[in-house]
């Protein structure tokens, strides 16, 4: 069952759903049958790794830089998924 809360990325297509923003936790779904773990994500995320994740199950992770990144994982069946991680949107000015 996919988390109840957005954003998070799907690790096996790399689909992202919600918004990714810097400094703002997301989750690692396991949308699969067994275990899977996220690796190479050093350069963005607060940890280099996340897992083993049991299948059906996330993780939350909190990417600290912005810009597009991509991440590897055994069970992830997509082509060099790229991950877009947001800046942070100051909040509206109130006139």
């Amino acid at each position: 069952m996919a988390p109840p809360a957005q954003p998070y990325v799907v690790i096996q297509s790399g689909l992202t759903m919600g918004t990714i923003i810097l400094n703002a936790p997301f989750s690692w779904y396991n949308s699969g049958g067994g275990s899977c773990t996220v690796s190479n994500v050093g350069n963005w995320c607060q940890n280099s790794s996340y897992g083993p994740i049991a299948g059906g199950a996330s993780v939350q992770a909190t990417p600290t830089v912005m810009g597009n990144f991509s991440y590897t994982s055994p069970c992830c069946q997509a082509n060099n998924p790229v991950i877009h991680v947001n800046p942070i949107h100051p909040a509206p000015k109130k006139k």
